[in-house]
């Protein structure tokens, strides 16, 4: 079923609260994997990571947004994850040149479970609860 319909059922923040934690599981799978088939697996689920995630944290903005400011409210959602992206990459650049590759998986991981503990920290449970 594709995300989208599923996030119309049982509400985007659930869909996108889910990307997080499997994210987050995927992550942990590639640091502690010791099989080439394991990472084809895990790949196949970092796409549907990216399914349940892309296209509905852009809807759930558009729902919070106000009207006559979208442009710009996706602006600064995109230059925030741009400036993210920076050093999170270069954090993880450091842990697998110092350390090795699976100590960026990790960390990958445990930022993803902590996003999405934030996540149900600024929503709540009652909040998830919620179709928007």
């Amino acid at each position: 079923m594709p995300a989208g319909i599923l996030s119309d059922r049982i509400g985007r923040k659930r869909i996108i609260l889910s990307g997080f934690l499997l994210f987050s599981f995927v992550y942990w799978g590639f640091a502690v994997s010791s099989e080439k088939w394991h990472i084809w697996g895990l790949f196949m689920l970092y796409g549907v990571f990216m399914g349940l995630t892309e296209g509905i944290q852009k809807a759930y903005l558009g729902t919070i947004i106000p009207e006559g400011q979208k442009a710009t409210g996706y602006g600064i959602y995109s230059t925030f994850v741009g400036l993210a992206v920076l050093p999170a990459s270069i954090i993880g650049g450091y842990l697998w040149d110092k350390i090795g590759p699976h100590a960026t998986f990790y960390y990958g991981s445990i930022t993803a479970f902590a996003s999405a503990l934030l996540f149900l920290i600024i929503f709540g449970v009652e909040k998830l609860r919620g179709k928007e």
